[in-house]
């Protein structure tokens, strides 16, 4: 592939996450524009099954996520999540109601055309299916008298799971994604929090949630914050990864943190105290939690700008 075609690609994939990222775009459109937006999708589509097709996904992953890394993206779209790019500008359409029903009714028009009404039933049932579900089981915890916040969260998981029993796994994503960026943050946690250690659910929020650690997401930093002792250290000594990127991204705000009047100031919502806590739940907990903190931050102590952690590690107690 010549620079030329990746460079025609990526500004393909540019316009099509910014008509499934920015709801204005598809409440300002006109009719006449709906066909090149179906376009765009087709090529996505055409581009990541030609990609899968030769055995190239990863490295067309790769270069799009190389990419948009180094433009600051916050969301980091993998080719299995894009692959029914159709499917996925059809979904928007339907849900926001801000968009006509004349779009909404043009795009379906393209979409049969070109997909055909086979593809369509399988993507109206499989996006309809969370919510049906999702209504029964509620209905029938009600019933049992379970608290509603239990039976929500209870109903949301049989769902969920039921949709990757059936290979959709994909769709599962895109409801924590949408979730995260609703800044559900805390109610994930605490969702994986009461999950079985082999649950697939739980698997799947836990690679997600460490992505966003991979990001240095501040937002979820100051969650797992706000859990409980216990909670957060059962989460961290069941996966070795997730711990990593977690102290990777607390060692991260540390160091941009500032000395400003004798105290240590961020520059987003994840503070110096929320910092101290954390350390000092790790450096209590199990021994193969607390050693690797414990010798990271005597290693970070060394380094010229490692003031901040002798302070860290006197307020924590230690």
């Amino acid at each position: 592939m010549s620079e030329q075609d990746f460079h025609e690609i990526l500004r393909m994939f540019d316009v099509f996450l910014a008509l499934i990222e920015n709801p204005c775009v598809g409440e300002e459109m006109e009719i006449a524009n709906v066909c090149k937006t179906f376009e765009c999708a087709r090529f996505i589509e055409s581009t990541i099954a030609k990609a899968y097709e030769i055995g190239k996904e990863n490295v067309l992953e790769n270069n799009l996520r190389n990419n948009w890394m180094n433009r600051d993206r916050s969301n980091l779209y993998k080719c299995s999540e894009l692959r029914n790019a159709c499917d996925k500008l059809l979904e928007i359409y339907l849900k926001d109601t801000a968009i006509s029903t004349d779009i909404v009714d043009e795009y379906l028009k393209l979409y049969i055309q070109y997909c055909g009404s086979d593809r369509l039933n399988d993507f109206l049932r499989h996006t309809l299916i969370n919510g049906i579900y999702t209504n029964i089981i509620v209905e029938s915890l009600e019933q049992l008298g379970v608290s509603t916040s239990d039976m929500q969260d209870d109903a949301l998981i049989m769902s969920w799971e039921l949709l990757i029993g059936n290979g959709n796994e994909y769709e599962v994503s895109e409801c924590i994604y949408k979730m995260l960026n609703d800044g559900l943050h805390l109610k994930l946690i605490h969702l994986v929090v009461n999950l079985q250690e082999n649950s697939r659910i739980k698997k799947l929020i836990i690679r997600l949630l460490s992505n966003k650690l991979v990001q240095n997401d501040a937002t979820v930093c100051l969650a797992f914050a706000n859990i409980g002792k216990k909670s957060l250290l059962k989460l961290m000594e069941k996966d070795s990864e997730l711990y990593t990127n977690f102290l990777d991204s607390i060692f991260y705000f540390a160091r941009c943190m500032k000395h400003v009047e004798n105290c240590w100031t961020s520059n987003c919502e994840f503070e110096y105290e929320h910092l101290v806590r954390i350390v000092q739940i790790l450096l209590r907990g199990p021994a193969e939690i607390s050693e690797i903190i414990y010798n990271r931050l005597q290693l970070v102590k060394t380094h010229p700008n490692g003031t901040i952690w002798h302070k860290i590690e006197k307020d924590a107690g230690w």
